[in-house]
């Protein structure tokens, strides 16, 4: 399995970023009454949203991780996870995009999810 590279940063910028909890339940509305509520999975992804801050030769070298690496986003890699400090796997959902912040740094965001 791929590694997130060491040449980039190792964690994404505290502002901008979200992750978020399993959805495991199914939720069924009732005529009347409260909605069903019941277990549906044991495990499933967490999405999430990270932005990272590259010079140019960084960015050069995400994108080719993510188009040539990653086989633009099919394949998971192994992230050490910025909050908890445990490696995990995360999958890109979608494509990354980036915004020019000086004549020679970017901020890059992507979405992904990390896998049970």
């Amino acid at each position: 399995m791929a590694t997130w590279p060491v040449q980039l940063p190792a964690k994404p910028l505290m502002e901008g970023n979200q992750e978020t909890l399993p959805d495991l339940v199914i939720r069924t509305q009732m005529t009347t009454g409260p909605a069903k509520v019941r277990r549906r999975f044991t495990a499933g992804v967490r999405p999430g949203h990270y932005e990272h801050y590259m010079t140019k030769t960084q960015l050069d070298y995400f994108i080719a991780f993510f188009e040539q690496t990653c086989e633009g986003g099919a394949l998971p890699f192994d992230y050490t996870h910025p909050v908890f400090a445990t490696v995990e796997s995360f999958r890109f959902v979608g494509q990354p995009a980036w915004t020019m912040v000086s004549k020679t740094h970017y901020r890059v965001a992507f979405d992904f999810e990390v896998m049970p």
